[in-house]
């Protein structure tokens, strides 16, 4: 009984994390239109809408880690729900590192508006989020595709499930057009 109210919490951790994460993401400003110095230095709710993707993703996270706990029952026929684990924990690591850089970005960008003499390191920042974000991405669904391969693999769970979760995992990490950093 006591597993199973886990599994209700991790179900209401993933929809709550998904729904803040959502909406932080709905108020970061587009990325691609003037670049993510200039974006950075022109968003007055910048740090608030990176610490909200860092709770989000977080508590988002602890979803996905009942999920693997539930596949690892000793009734799941699936093994492989430990290698979604590692990494998703890889992924979310990543996430907010690209967060605090992005966090961290927004004093130079402000002080670019100010002072030219900032310029070369608020491009660095904006590089270096632009670079660890892709590689977040990228391991990130890759571990939603590794969790619902162990999901398709447990028979415990309806197909849809796992073969969304392969869908999803499989289409994001599809190569997209670089941002511009000016």
């Amino acid at each position: 009984m006591a597993e199973q109210g886990l599994h209700r919490m991790g179900a209401a951790c993933a929809i709550a994390g998904t729904i803040i994460a959502g909406i932080s993401n709905g108020m970061h400003p587009a990325l691609a239109d003037a670049g993510v110095v200039r974006n950075a230095a022109g968003s007055s709710h910048g740090i608030v809408i990176h610490w909200g993707l860092i709770v989000g993703i977080v508590v988002m996270q602890l979803g996905f880690y009942s999920v693997i706990d539930a596949l690892r029952a000793p009734e799941s026929s699936s093994g492989h729900g430990w290698l979604a684990g590692y990494a998703l924990t890889v992924g979310l690591v990543l996430w907010i590192c690209v967060f605090a850089t992005e966090i961290g970005l927004k004093p130079l960008a402000d002080a670019v508006a100010t002072d030219e003499s900032s310029w070369m390191a608020a491009r660095a920042l904006a590089n270096l989020a632009d670079a660890t974000a892709t590689a977040a991405t990228f391991v990130y669904f890759l571990g939603i595709t590794l969790l619902g391969f162990a999901l398709f693999m447990s028979n415990r769970h309806p197909r849809w499930i796992s073969l969304m979760g392969l869908g999803v995992g499989a289409t994001r990490n599809a190569p997209k057009r670089g941002l511009s950093l000016q």
